[in-house]
């Protein structure tokens, strides 16, 4: 392990950080989320592993912490990423046609992750396997919440901070299934074999468990010309719900408690009925009326 190259990303505050070896890829972080990333990549790697057209994910070889520090340890593929690909094009010509090629690429690759079943048992937010088990309870709580607006209290809490008089705006998600939606959508997080055009994901830390609607969010409410080349190869349908989840997304974008106040739970510490259970909002209970 390369303590000096650690130590200096840690100083440069650019954690998690990565290491590169001639085999071995090590991802490492003050943070507990990369244990997470660990336990989500080794579940897609031995799901994909077998069948033969889907996307080529590295294998993990070990998740771990010392000293303080969060260690993730993979394969090395040695390919370019779609971004240096298509970057690498002689013309604007053949830059615009590898950025075609390229976006339906991550599509065909997308469809497999998106349509992919969480493991059993696992509920929003993400995914926590053996890696993380093997943690303390505090490391599981700190990182077992997604950031993201999607939790059944943090989403109404989002709503509730709409401007009076607002429309109101209906979400029904309680039904949805839970699939694997990969929220941060680059070429930079996708490999690519220029003669088969084959793709590898990588980066596995904006990937959590989410309702169906945020693949739908994730898709068509976006400026990213990327993102939009992908959805029109992917074809995926518009959710009823896209309005109200983009208007979560945009109020919690500029909060700056990403959980609203609330504790791991999803319950202000001061919201307890009489007899001592918690209670949620009519928002909440609107939202997921088959957990109240």
């Amino acid at each position: 392990m390369c303590a000096n190259g650690i130590q200096i990303a840690l100083k440069n505050y650019s954690v998690p950080g990565v290491l590169f070896f001639e085999t071995r890829v090590v991802k490492f972080s003050a943070g507990a989320d990369v244990v997470n990333e660990g336990d989500t990549q080794a579940f897609v790697y031995s799901t994909f592993k077998s069948l033969p057209y889907a996307p080529r994910v590295s294998e993990v070889y070990e998740c771990f912490s010392w000293n303080g520090i969060h260690y993730l340890v993979m394969e090395k593929i040695d390919l370019p990423t779609m971004e240096t690909w298509i970057n690498d094009a002689r013309s604007e010509a053949e830059k615009q046609s590898r950025f075609d090629m390229a976006c339906e690429a991550a599509a065909n690759a997308l469809r497999y992750l998106f349509t992919l079943s969480p493991p059993g048992g696992t509920e929003i937010g993400l995914i926590q396997g053996a890696y993380a088990q093997t943690q303390s309870e505090d490391i599981r709580a700190e990182g077992g919440c997604a950031c993201h607006p999607t939790h059944e209290f943090y989403l109404p809490q989002a709503l509730d901070r709409r401007p009076r008089g607002a429309p109101p705006l209906a979400l029904n998600i309680a039904h949805e299934p839970l699939v694997m939606v990969q929220s941060d959508i680059s070429p930079c997080n996708f490999l690519i074999d220029p003669e088969t055009l084959h793709v590898t994901i990588i980066d596995f830390g904006g990937i959590s468990v989410l309702p169906s609607s945020f693949v739908s969010l994730t898709l068509h409410v976006t400026r990213d010309t990327f993102i939009k080349g992908i959805a029109k190869f992917l074809g995926w349908e518009r959710s009823e719900n896209i309005e109200t989840l983009a208007a979560a997304a945009g109020i919690y974008s500029l909060t700056s408690d990403p959980r609203f106040g609330l504790d791991k739970e999803g319950v202000p510490e001061c919201l307890e009925s009489p007899t001592g259970k918690r209670r949620r909002s009519a928002m909440a209970r609107s939202c997921y009326p088959s957990k109240v």
